[in-house]
């Protein structure tokens, strides 16, 4: 119930005026606003439960399937659901790759994998070796910056960026060659903690690298892995690993 408080008032040339009329208004305002947002809920939810199909497929346009004989569906993650087995077979082979053929310290197969080291769009500068977060607006999230498995201070981050905002003309090109690496998919998390791996295991060795040779030579052994059908075939030698 709205009151009136006759108590607080101002004159202004003589004329008396009370200074409950904004909160009268304000009150009334957000009454109504909360009202809004009430039935707007409930008209949401009458339309979801009556007229929308919860297992139905959408689309964000209009298409004709009249012509279209063939319906395809992307395999990895859509079709099939793999267990965090398949990341430590990734990571297993990659690492025993690295070793065996690119002559990597016979110490990298004693890695472990850790599955919740890495999230997906997570960036990678190969210059500086600084794995970060990055948000919609290109800015680098300060304290999400690693170099290996250490923390970079932001002080750091921002002498090197000279700010935390990143150009487009760093970021517009995601594709092979690009400085910014973009990790979008779940099979790249494996990749991205096997990449840190060895970096923080050179840092602690003293051991001088260029970041982006390693990265290249870890992309490089991940690769071999799809090519190859070393993956398709582990999966295949073992179908309980994975749920369809």
């Amino acid at each position: 119930m709205l009151t009136k408080s006759w108590k607080k008032c101002q004159f202004v040339n003589g004329t008396r005026y009370l200074c409950t009329t904004n909160v009268l208004h304000s009150q009334t305002a957000n009454n109504v606003r909360l009202l809004f947002e009430k039935r707007g809920q409930e008209i949401f939810e009458d339309l979801l439960s009556k007229r929308v199909n919860k297992r139905g497929v959408f689309v964000n346009s209009d298409i004709s399937l009249r012509h279209i004989d063939v319906y395809g569906f992307d395999y990895d993650y859509t079709l099939v659901k793999y267990t965090s087995e398949v990341h430590q077979m990734i990571y297993d082979h990659a690492k025993n790759i690295l070793v065996d053929k690119f002559m990597y310290p016979a110490e990298a197969k004693n890695f472990n994998y850790d599955p919740k080291f890495a999230i997906r769009g997570l960036h990678l500068d190969v210059k500086t070796g600084y794995l970060m977060k990055i948000d919609a607006n290109n800015h680098i999230q300060l304290g999400s910056v690693y170099r290996g498995h250490t923390a970079v201070k932001d002080e750091e981050v921002i002498e090197v960026y000279r700010d935390t905002h990143l150009s487009m003309d760093l970021l517009e090109s995601t594709h092979k060659g690009s400085r910014i690496v973009f990790f979008t998919d779940l099979f790249s998390m494996p990749e991205v903690t096997l990449y840190s791996d060895l970096s923080q295991f050179l840092i602690d060795k003293g051991v001088a690298f260029d970041p982006e040779y390693l990265y290249s030579d870890v992309r490089t052994a991940v690769l071999e892995i799809h090519k190859s059908s070393l993956l398709h075939k582990g999966i295949v030698s073992d179908m309980g690993g994975a749920d369809s």
